[in-house]
């Protein structure tokens, strides 16, 4: 399944995901050819990707064949670096809930709108009727540390958010209807136990087919961690969800470790004929 999704995978798609993973740090353009070559991708798609990435303004040269997130993508890096303070973010829960109303904000712009949805996706947020987004009230330490984080994401400064209890007994079901935590539990201990399979055998795989699957199994899992809703203990299981989090920052550093292997012993190897091709 790693091997047939990596056949398919879009090189923009691939070196975006490259320059999150190197958490702000610039890369070489024949770094990233090497990359993409590991996964299928040409040199010339490579190169084709890395030039309309840049005039789009999602990546940057900071120097000759030296590349950066743009001004476009530095703000999602920012984020995407910080997944492994993710339950940091939560807090006993008082059976309260936080709610966002959004319905004065406008929905004629279809890329705010996604914009806006995204952010409150991201913050285990769950949309109960149009413009009324709400979730349990157990993330970040006040309503104001919250609205920054959503605004840092895209959500423009005139959202509404405020706390609320009592609901009307159907409303209520219909709030925690919002969420499945018994499909969370299952999906913690299933991908629990993926990552340990992949941990127990990663030392018996070649380097490259190591580098490929550590990283399509860390954009995978980073993305879940990212979009957990941190429910309230009360509702999941949670030391199955901590135990699948800690699994997943032990794979990304795993995986860091062998891609600066595949760094040093395969795209070191390659640099003097990937500088000669890239100066063409």
């Amino acid at each position: 399944m790693l091997l047939e999704h990596a056949m398919t995978i879009q090189p923009r798609k691939l070196i975006l995901g490259l320059l999150l993973a190197a958490k702000g740090q610039s890369v070489s353009a024949k770094d990233l050819v090497a990359a993409c070559e590991l996964f299928g991708v040409a040199q010339g798609s490579t190169r084709v990707a890395l030039a309309r990435l840049t005039a789009e303004q999602e990546i940057e040269s900071t120097a000759r064949g030296i590349y950066t997130l743009g001004r476009a993508t530095k703000g999602i890096g920012a984020r995407v670096s910080n997944w492994t303070l993710q339950m940091q973010r939560a807090r006993p829960w008082t059976g309260f809930y936080t709610v966002a109303y959004t319905n004065h904000m406008g929905r004629t712009n279809r890329t705010i709108l996604k914009q806006r949805e995204t952010a409150f996706e991201l913050c285990g947020f769950r949309e109960l009727e149009q413009g009324l987004f709400i979730r349990p009230d157990n993330v970040e330490k006040d309503l104001d540390t919250l609205k920054a984080r959503l605004v840092n994401m895209g959500v423009a400064p005139d959202c509404h958010l405020f706390v609320a209890k009592e609901f009307q007994t159907h409303t209520l079901q219909d709030i925690q209807n919002l969420w499945d935590p018994a499909q969370l539990n299952a999906s913690y201990k299933k991908e629990t136990d993926t990552l340990k399979q992949w941990l127990d055998r990663h030392e018996t795989l070649g380097l490259e087919v190591a580098a490929k699957e550590s990283y399509l199994l860390g954009s995978h899992h980073i993305r879940l961690v990212r979009h957990d809703p941190l429910l309230p203990d009360e509702w999941v299981d949670a030391q199955s969800r901590a135990t699948y989090f800690k699994t997943v920052e032990q794979l990304d550093t795993i995986g860091q470790n062998i891609w600066r292997q595949f760094h040093e012993q395969v795209i070191g190897v390659q640099s003097e004929t990937l500088d000669e091709n890239l100066s063409r």
